[in-house]
């Protein structure tokens, strides 16, 4: 877990913070570069304005979009949340937000169909394509082109594991 307080002051703003702190999480993910999914508690955080949040955290989930993914905790201030949420939209990457084991996605507005199968993901993680396509009652290819859309947007996540017949199968779960 990184814990964003230990990177920045309980009050951070400007794009300029943003931007040292974005470095300061650039060397945690060279560190533990064996690590694909990481939480960042915002715990002791007071303040934190739309550019810095724009320039560290949502900077960094972007560079990383599909290698590694990034989800939030330990953050109940509205403001932030809504600071968040803005800097998501404007660098058009989602971001998750869990409070226990509900989640929020940060982000543009996503349609019903797209949350449905979202919470799909979350309830049912792991997944395959296969599995979402019986779940739907869609076609498995219909299902894969729509997992993996979800994935390489940045709202769930995917792994690669060898399947039974020798081929390559993508599981997907929740990025958590």
């Amino acid at each position: 877990m990184i814990k964003l307080l230990a990177l920045t002051p309980k009050k951070s703003y400007g794009a300029n913070k943003g931007k040292e702190v974005y470095q300061k999480l650039l060397l945690v993910f060279e560190e533990n570069c064996e690590h694909r999914i990481f939480k960042i508690s915002m715990k002791g955080i007071e303040e934190a304005d739309v550019s810095f949040l724009r320039e560290s955290i949502v900077a960094i989930a972007k560079q990383y979009l599909a290698e590694k993914a990034i989800y939030i905790v330990d953050l109940k201030n509205q403001d932030i949340i809504d600071n968040l949420n803005c800097a998501c939209t404007v660098k058009n990457q989602p971001l998750i937000l869990w409070d226990n084991d509900d989640y929020k996605i940060l982000g543009k507005k996503i349609t019903d169909v797209t949350r449905k199968l979202i919470d799909l993901v979350v309830v049912n993680a792991p997944i395959t394509s296969v599995k979402v396509s019986e779940k739907l009652d869609i076609s498995t290819a219909n299902a894969s082109v729509k997992l993996n859309k979800l994935f390489k947007s940045g709202y769930i996540f995917r792994s690669e594991n060898v399947a039974t017949t020798g081929g390559i199968e993508f599981h997907f779960t929740a990025i958590k």
